[in-house]
């Protein structure tokens, strides 16, 4: 059975969408949802078609049809969305799709762009003869003062053959002054999409090799075995230890007789998980008992996207005394890390053995961009890169190893009134975060160049990945260097940052990674006159080397042996550097480390001015 998960992105108000094309999603199916973006509306001009309204009076309980309303002037895609406001006191306005066809017993994504007042939006469900068989509240959504994604994965119960979306406000009341304050909402981009599960792979299913103790990572599954190891020491007071020959360690987790609604473990993971579909597989035994309703859940949250599954433990007369799996999936598409807590509902002791997280389907940018389109916003047409005409404005965001490349040292080179704003990366229980990056990403475009140095893009919001690679297209300088977070180790594969660089990340950190003992000596190809006076007499040295592959649009200008060292190409109508070699190693006194080299400096500044589209380059 398939439970809700949550999901949040934070969209930009903008003046446009640059229309492109969508990848396909194996497990997911079309947008079901009339008229989703409420673009179409009647002759009158702003009544959306397929969506009828109601006002029903608080007092009588009388329903009144009235026009639905769009709105022009606020949208999170397209040009038109739902505005629902409600007029005076005691009335709710209550607004619905046309019935939408379902499958019983099957899963649906029910996702929904919302700004604006506290709202609690409803899925019906509904027979053949359009009878209301129920209706649930899947998302919770707080006042949201600028446009946000909220999503959920139901169920349709196994009778229902229709679905309607809804939406019902009611104006705040005034503690203060009494009455109500009006409390307006837009919603836009509807969606409600058959959702048909991967099947779980068996390496999932089968036991997991102890690599260490309590928790393991074995193709990519994160295992947990609460009563194992030291999990039961962050556990709470609604659970106890017992051993349990069937258990896969031999030691379970056990709710406390008793015990009601009481936390039995909580525990978390650090550092940014790949984006994409994911499962969690928990193996319990409940006990016969007469109790109704689950007698345990456990529920999945991200640092960044709240919660993300939440799976209840119901008894059956079937899986009574006995060890059973209960799944549920659920999407990481913004990084951050997993956390998860485990609860106890009832007065039968049930245990758990295990719970298993592994991916199902690693995501591109492109796939969630089809997933849930508009949820980067869009940069307006005005917007374009800084020149530099009157001094240099470089951004830089810097990760570990940032000295080593000597960035300040570039940026003085360039002389005249060239300033540097720097963002630190920070990597901690969240994954990675980004001190100083500005709010807004449409503030980029204030700067003349850009340096992305070691940095995992699975921290970076979708918005920033999409207003990078646009102001590259619109002119701008970027130039990439790597490390233990850089290219095929921090998700640039297939990100919408790569789209514009001239080569490709390896598919994965395995391999990708080229580790030179005894160095690999520089070579300067000397395609372009204005490195003629770059020397390398000095045997400038690589020990380590991030394995590309080069798009036809790229330029190999330096060479480490025979594998690229520094690649060039332009996007749209900017330029970008990607430097492949990666500062790390002890060289021997007689040696010469690239970033020791008496012309790496000239060489970066050189590289960077081409970027810039200097004269001279």
């Amino acid at each position: 059975m398939w439970r809700p998960w949550l999901l949040l992105a934070v969209a930009l108000p903008c003046a446009s969408f640059m229309a492109e094309e969508r990848a396909q999603i194996p497990w997911l199916g079309e947008n079901l949802v009339p008229n989703p973006g409420f673009e179409n509306v009647l002759a009158d001009g702003h009544t959306p078609g397929e969506w009828t309204a109601e006002l029903i009076d608080g007092k009588t309980g009388a329903h009144t049809p009235v026009p639905a309303e769009t709105d022009a002037a606020v949208y999170l895609e397209g040009r038109r969305s739902l505005r629902l406001a409600v007029p005076g006191t005691n009335t709710c306005l209550a607004i619905s799709s046309a019935p939408i066809p379902v499958e019983g017993g099957a899963g649906y994504l029910y996702s929904v762009g919302l700004r604006g007042a506290s709202i609690w939006p409803d899925v019906y469900w509904l027979d053949t003869n359009k009878t209301v068989l129920g209706h649930i509240n899947p998302i919770s959504c707080p006042p949201m003062p600028a446009w946000e994604l909220r999503d959920v994965l139901v169920t349709a119960p196994a009778n229902a053959r229709l679905a309607r979306l809804g939406f019902r406000l009611a104006n705040t009341p005034d503690p203060d002054k009494g009455g109500d304050v009006p409390a307006p909402l837009w919603a836009d981009a509807a969606q409600f999409r058959k959702y048909i599960p991967p099947p779980t792979p068996d390496w999932a299913k089968a036991e997991t090799a102890r690599l260490v103790e309590g928790a393991t990572d074995m193709s990519g599954i994160i295992a947990l075995f609460p009563g194992y190891g030291a999990w039961p020491a962050s556990g709470g007071e609604g659970s106890c230890v017992v051993a349990d020959s069937q258990a896969e360690r031999g030691m379970v987790l056990q709710a406390r007789t008793n015990a009601q609604s009481k936390l039995m473990v909580f525990g978390g993971a650090s550092g940014s998980l790949p984006l994409g579909l994911y499962r969690v597989r928990a193996r319990v035994k409940i006990p016969a008992t007469r109790e109704h309703g689950p007698v345990g859940r456990l529920n999945i949250g991200s640092t960044t996207l709240g919660s993300r599954v939440d799976l209840p433990f119901v008894p059956t007369a079937e899986t009574a005394g006995k060890y059973t799996v209960v799944e549920g999936d659920f999407v990481v598409w913004d990084g951050g890390s997993l956390g998860w807590s485990l609860y106890t509902q009832g007065k039968e002791p049930w245990s758990i053995d295990s719970i298993k997280i592994f991916p199902l389907h690693e995501l591109t940018d492109r796939e969630l961009l089809a997933i849930y389109p508009g949820s980067v916003g869009a940069i307006s047409a005005d917007l374009k890169p800084a020149t530099g005409d009157n001094g240099l404005k470089c951004l830089a965001v810097m990760g570990l190893g940032y000295d080593r490349y000597r960035i300040a040292d570039v940026v003085h080179a360039f002389g005249g009134n060239s300033t540097v704003k720097v963002v630190w990366a920070k990597n901690d229980q969240r994954g990675m975060t980004f001190v100083g990056l500005p709010e807004d990403p449409g503030a980029l475009f204030q700067y003349s160049i850009i340096y992305l140095c070691n940095i995992n893009l699975r921290g970076l919001g979708l918005k920033y990945k999409q207003a990078i690679r646009e102001y590259v297209r619109r002119g701008g300088a970027l130039v990439v260097m790597g490390g233990q977070q850089g290219y095929e180790r921090g998700g640039w594969r297939g990100s919408l940052i790569e789209e514009a660089l001239p080569v490709e990340s390896a598919p994965a950190g395995r391999g990708g990674l080229i580790r030179a003992p005894r160095g690999l000596s520089l070579k300067i190809n000397g395609k372009m006159p204005w490195l003629e006076g770059i020397s390398t007499a000095s045997s400038p040295l690589t020990h380590y080397l991030h394995a590309v592959t080069v798009k036809p649009t790229g330029t190999v200008l330096v060479q480490a042996g025979d594998k690229p060292f520094l690649v060039t190409g332009a996007y749209g109508q900017g330029r970008v550097v990607c430097l492949l070699g990666v500062p790390w190693g002890a060289p021997k006194p007689t040696e010469t480390p690239f970033w020791g080299w008496d012309d790496w400096v000239d060489l970066l500044r050189e590289v960077c001015w081409w970027a810039l589209k200097n004269p001279t380059g």
